[in-house]
């Protein structure tokens, strides 16, 4: 089941091409999806610019 939500979750970042303005992980959120969530916010910025 962790591992559908993280699937899932990285879908929804994905899909929201940086305009994500909250998401919530406490109960499933590991370090790699935190760092997945980080590298996609940090492209949407630099695409940005």
């Amino acid at each position: 089941m962790k591992q559908k939500l993280d699937i899932m979750c990285r879908h929804v970042v994905d899909r929201s091409q940086g305009g994500l303005p909250e998401i919530k992980i406490w109960n499933y959120g590991s370090n790699g999806l935190l760092n997945y969530i980080a590298d996609r916010f940090h492209i949407s910025l630099s695409s940005s610019i």
